[in-house]
């Protein structure tokens, strides 16, 4: 690994940067100026479960930490299961725009979803008759307060656009644009995916996804 800094990864072949959740799979996507990376050229796992993926060229270094985070939910709230995926990247050779998803693949099994937003929080929650699954990133306030205070943001983000608006929500998942990220600085953005079983008024998915940038990636289960 060269982004992350994680003790006990061995490299293994199979995973998939996805999370599998009661209704359907989420994947993982990023596109690099006008490049879709697609296949990864290295992954990594521990005894725990957590994967690294990696994408390695001459002009960049990106790396994908799948794992169960550490989460501090009141007592009252319970979660079946919690994965965090957190992207890092650094460019060497030139300046590029960056496109984050997170997006729900097409056999999902949800019947009713949409936006479900917070302060500092863009998210999605789908559920059935049967699960809740909430999807959240950062939203886009919180990504201008990062640049401007450099926390691993290094970028310029689009100023014409409202900073509440600046992350797209669809009906497949969310979208983060970069407009432009700096050389040789290490740029990170992650999803949180929760998934409980349903129940009247429960908001545990949603408190689960609102994680923020400085826990990660300590916030792996020890």
């Amino acid at each position: 690994m060269k982004v992350f800094d994680l003790k006990d990864f061995k490299p293994c072949a199979g995973p998939q940067n996805q999370v599998v959740t009661p209704l359907g799979k989420v994947c993982f996507s990023l596109k690099l100026g006008k490049t879709d990376l697609a296949d990864f050229t290295s992954a990594f796992t521990n005894k725990k479960g957590d994967y690294v993926f990696g994408w390695y060229s001459d002009s960049f270094d990106v790396e994908l930490l799948i794992c169960s985070p550490k989460l501090h939910l009141a007592d009252n709230m319970h979660v079946e299961g919690c994965r965090a995926a957190i992207y890092r990247i650094l460019l060497h050779d030139k300046e590029l725009a960056c496109e984050f998803s997170a997006n729900w693949c097409s056999d999902y099994l949800w019947t009713d979803g949409g936006p479900d937003s917070g302060e500092h929080l863009e998210a999605q929650t789908c559920e059935n008759d049967y699960y809740v699954v909430s999807i959240g990133t950062q939203d886009g306030e919180m990504l201008h307060s990062r640049a401007m205070n450099n926390e691993m943001m290094p970028a310029i983000l689009n100023s014409s656009v409202d900073p509440l608006a600046l992350v797209e929500c669809s009906s497949t998942g969310l979208l983060v644009p970069i407009e432009r990220v700096f050389l040789n600085q290490v740029c990170q953005v992650h999803f949180v995916v929760a998934w409980t079983p349903k129940k009247p008024d429960d908001v545990s998915t949603w408190y689960a996804v609102d994680m923020s940038h400085r826990e990660f990636p300590g916030c792996l289960l020890g």
